[in-house]
């Protein structure tokens, strides 16, 4: 009884720490986004402010 606790604990803390990566690496994706974004969207304001 007591064991198949344990291994189902271990098997939550595994899953629950690949989410957390998962998590992670999307927030860092969408920061990114957010600087690609920010980066044309000055480029196109400077663009059409010199012409």
């Amino acid at each position: 009884m007591e064991k198949g606790l344990i291994k189902c604990t271990i098997e939550n803390l595994s899953f629950s720490l690949k989410w957390k990566n998962f998590l992670n690496t999307e927030l860092v994706n969408i920061k990114q986004l957010n600087k690609i974004d920010e980066n044309n969207t000055i480029k196109k304001s400077s663009k059409s402010i010199l012409r």
